[in-house]
């Protein structure tokens, strides 16, 4: 079941041979998001170029019926206010909107159906009367789920990659997703298949799973919390890799040192608190796992070289062998033992407990990637910079109206929930969502 929209300004920009199907897209979806049920196919011809679309949609037989009599049903013409009906022979035509492509429709009891040709209907026809007619699409993903959406290029992208140059060998690369929502949760699963190609051999070996088993520092109140398992950075003399020897060279480390550092699973935490002067601001921590003596030396780096700009000895933090924190003018933490490194901004009495991150977050066995954020608590800690943007703009910090109107455009993140993506490897992958 879908119900999306297809903006206009999108349209507006769209090439101007693709203008009247994303017109009619924006028309089909509409009707699909108010009908039963629905299923569409947009088919290419490598061969001709020539588009196909197919439509099935399950209405009241009160609207079928008007529909077979030339009207439009009542109830349409509130979302499809352009919506018309004609004839051309003994067929009937279907108008969306004045710049949208006409579409052959015939009725069937509770059904509607409706294609670009005449010769469509027929199609569609007779794979209802013979099943031997009908396409074989076969589900691979939850499918005894309500929702299904498959994309197959037959090709045609490996073929048009390898005409310019590119080797990504010649596999069909097929898309399908699966969902289904109840009131208050929704679930999305989607598999790649054929992409191996498109990935470079080098980052298709280092894109690994992790377990996420380890404990890490997961404060609350948790508003996001983001797992990944970063790749080697070669020295290649990409751009990349001068980046990260400006980063190095800041620090005072060698720029070795710092990409064997950020190789390996991290773990990017927004939540708890953290102080600025008089403000109470959201914290958040970079916590990377397992980085041995390498970590330690680029945290002692760090405080060496006053990366704060305050000349102030940091506070040991217990359980970890370098580095500490501060608390004036800014709650800083930076601290390493080999199992453990902990950088970032964050009021140290509100790190909690280590806890393994699947203990918080509904993780599977393994992940290469996944994200996590509550809607609510964002909205919650950006009503506290709009309190803070108050003050400042009062004792005369330059800035605070910025804050201020932040706060107020993320208002509407309350009714956005909490949601879960996760990535288990680069073929596969879930979003889970909460009201």
């Amino acid at each position: 079941q879908i119900g999306a929209e297809i903006p206009e300004e999108f349209v507006r920009k769209a090439p101007l041979r693709s203008k009247p199907y994303y017109r009619l897209m924006r028309g089909l979806l509409p009707l699909a998001g108010f009908s039963k049920e629905s299923a569409l196919l947009a088919a290419g011809a490598r061969d001709t170029g020539k588009a196909e679309l197919y439509g099935a949609f399950l209405f009241t037989i009160k609207e079928t019926s008007a529909l077979s009599t030339g009207r439009v049903p009542e109830n349409w013409k509130e979302a499809l206010p352009e919506a018309s009906l004609g004839k051309t022979g003994n067929r009937s035509l279907l108008r969306l909107g004045a710049d949208a492509p006409e579409l052959y429709f015939i009725t069937r009891g509770d059904m509607l159906l409706v294609s670009l040709e005449e010769a469509g209907i027929d199609r569609m026809l007779e794979a209802i009367d013979d099943p031997v007619s009908r396409m074989n699409v076969s589900w691979k993903l939850e499918t005894a789920w309500p929702g299904h959406f498959l994309f197959n290029d037959g090709g045609v992208l490996a073929e048009k990659a390898s005409l310019e140059g590119l080797d990504v060998g010649s596999d069909v690369l097929r898309l399908e997703a699966a969902w289904e929502k109840t009131s208050d949760e929704g679930l999305l699963a989607w598999s790649v298949d054929g992409a191996e190609g498109w990935i470079p051999a080098e980052i298709g070996k280092a894109l690994k799973g992790h377990f996420w088993r380890e404990e890490l520092y997961m404060p609350e109140p948790l508003i996001l919390a983001a797992g990944f398992n970063i790749p080697r950075i070669v020295s290649d003399g990409s751009k990349l890799w001068g980046e990260l020897s400006e980063a190095a060279e800041t620090i005072g480390v060698g720029t070795s040192l710092l990409a064997r550092v950020l190789e390996g699973p991290a773990l990017l935490v927004i939540g708890g608190r953290s102080r600025l002067l008089l403000a109470d601001l959201p914290g958040f921590l970079l916590e990377l796992l397992d980085r041995g003596k390498d970590g330690i030396e680029l945290v002692e780096a760090l405080w060496e070289r006053d990366f704060l700009r305050v000349p102030m000895e940091p506070r040991p933090l217990e359980g970890f062998e370098a580095g500490g924190s501060l608390s004036i003018p800014l709650s800083v933490v930076g601290a390493a033992s080999e199992d453990l490194v902990v950088m970032g901004a964050m009021d140290v009495s509100e790190l909690g407990e280590l806890l393994p991150p699947k203990d918080v977050v509904d993780l599977p066995e393994s992940a290469l990637a996944w994200i996590y954020v509550d809607f609510p608590k964002a909205a919650e800690a950006l009503r506290k910079l709009g309190t803070a943007g108050s003050l400042a703009q009062r004792i005369g910090i330059s800035g605070g109206e910025g804050l201020e109107e932040l706060a107020e455009s993320v208002e509407r993140l309350t009714q956005l929930g909490k949601i879960l993506v996760i990535m288990e490897d680069f073929k596969t992958g879930r979003i889970r969502w909460e009201q």
